[in-house]
């Protein structure tokens, strides 16, 4: 879901950049080819970029070359000491975390309704393209179709079919150059220029760039048209009178290449106007560097690794190999009172000139199977808040100093412990198992001794026995839900 969120947000970075871009720099030129090259690379540009592996480490060492990997933070409450997945899955979360589980899902269910509008409305223009083939005589003329139309309809093209209503009332000469005009469309394949934009404006269908683009697209088409078919100043004359003859019509639907007339201005203005002068033309290649600046900068997009988790899920995963090749400097405290600099040291089990593994470090503060990592040390002792940030600071190839910040918060109790989820079992025979009781100070260990003596009883599913922790900051109480589920027979 959150990769799905992130493609998006980066493609619409992409598109909003290049495409200020085109509008600043490029839209006023008659380079109407290099115009339509930019609006198709812009475009796939956006798409496709994104999708390109962009490892954050890059941006960082670009910003700070002595920044090797971002420093190991915690929340002020960690729940990894917890079954895995035991609190998230439990009915009575927390209301916090639940609005961060239900917010990329809401966004995610509103674009989904976008999606599906702007699908449903490409599919109505398709059906009604493909109905007026059906419907109407059509005759092979070359390598096209030639599409007379029965009703009153301004003249377009789609593919290789050009669609020509037997009402119009245009004169011989007229209706060659508005033939050519289409014709032009199809020989340039210009559909497929729309299909793309189309398809795009589908996928980011929020994106307010996107109608400008399209806009700009076939304006840029006309330009084309028009100036393959009135190449000589006698030939504008006439082409532009046509232009304002057809001033009037109603564009067509939006899959097509059309000869309407709206913006008949701009064209007729484009017929005379002078040509960009060809050096002008470097501007287009501005779509390179900036696509690379850009390519750099979404690193920082990128969805950070979940440090606490790959640990608790895969301990003994392999380690980095920067991380093997780096050493301890020294190792500072701060924030600590209850415990001095050096018992901290000792308790951590880590000295000066000892290999530096961030995954090792992470699980040494926040959750070892046997209870000696630093968050034990606190949290058995009544801490239920305390946290440890690590920063580190490098000194030399190599070699890192670490810098420990503690905050450890108030001393809770605990208020009450209720049971979830027990349907059979007498409830006094389940707090018999639970060896810490209400007034007692909280007690990581003693909860997860709990939590296994539950599990081991046979009544209730192992893999779903939870301990969800509702604390009360203001009085220094917690209350403890133990949920379960029974187990399947």
């Amino acid at each position: 879901m959150n990769t799905v969120l992130l493609y998006l947000l980066e493609s619409s970075v992409y598109l909003l950049v290049l495409g200020l871009v085109y509008k600043w720099l490029l839209s006023r030129q008659t380079h109407f080819t290099w115009m339509r090259a930019f609006l198709l690379s812009l475009v796939v540009a956006s798409l496709v970029l994104p999708l390109l592996p962009t490892p954050a480490t890059w941006f960082s060492k670009l910003i700070n070359p002595e920044i090797v990997e971002p420093a190991v933070s915690n929340p002020i409450f960690t729940l990894n000491w917890l079954t895995p997945s035991s609190v998230l899955n439990s009915p009575t979360a927390t209301s916090e975390t639940a609005s961060l589980i239900s917010l990329p899902l809401l966004l995610l269910v509103v674009y989904s309704v976008g999606f599906s509008y702007r699908l449903l409305v490409f599919g109505v223009n398709l059906t009604k393209i493909r109905k007026s083939i059906v419907c109407s005589t059509k005759r092979r003329e070359g390598n096209y179709w030639l599409v007379n139309l029965s009703h009153k309809e301004p003249t377009f093209s789609f593919l290789n079919y050009v669609f020509i209503s037997s009402q119009s009332t245009f004169t011989p000469a007229e209706y060659q150059q508005v033939l050519q005009h289409e014709l032009v469309h199809v020989r340039q394949r210009h559909t497929l220029d729309l299909l793309l934009f189309e398809l795009t404006h589908i996928l980011l269908w929020f994106h307010p760039v996107i109608p400008y683009l399209k806009k700009q697209l076939r304006e840029v088409h006309e330009y084309l048209a028009d100036q393959a078919v009135a190449k000589k100043p006698e030939e504008q004359r006439d082409y532009a009178h046509l232009l304002l003859k057809l001033a009037s019509e109603d564009r067509p639907l939006s899959l097509a290449t059309s000869f309407f007339g709206k913006q008949v201005g701009r064209r007729i203005a484009m017929l005379t106007k002078p040509r960009s002068h060809p050096k002008q033309r470097w501007f287009f290649a501005s779509i390179i560097p900036l696509c690379a600046s850009i390519f750099l900068l979404s690193a920082c997009l990128e969805e950070p690794t979940n440090n606490a988790s790959s640990i608790s899920s895969s301990p003994n995963q392999a380690v980095e190999k920067s991380d093997n090749m780096r050493t301890i400097g020294q190792i500072r405290w701060e924030g600590n009172t209850v415990y001095s600099d050096e018992f901290l040291t000792e308790a951590l089990g880590l000295q000066s000139g000892d290999p530096y593994d961030s995954a090792e470090m992470n699980q040494r503060l926040n959750y070892s199977a046997d209870g000696s990592d630093m968050a034990s040390l606190y949290m058995d002792q009544g801490y239920l808040f305390f946290r440890v940030d690590v920063q580190e600071v490098e000194l030399a190839k190599n070699k890192v100093d670490l810098v420990l910040s503690i905050y450890e918060g108030e001393v809770i109790k605990i208020s009450e412990i209720h049971i979830l989820g027990n349907q059979d079992i007498a409830e006094e025979t389940i707090l018999e198992e639970i060896t810490i009781k209400p007034g007692e100070l909280f007690n990581r260990s003693k909860l997860v001794e709990s939590q296994k003596a539950i599990a081991d009883m046979g009544y209730f599913d192992s893999e779903q026995v939870g301990i969800n922790p509702i604390p009360d900051p203001e009085n220094k109480e917690v209350t403890i839900e133990f949920i379960l589920k029974p187990k399947a027979e």
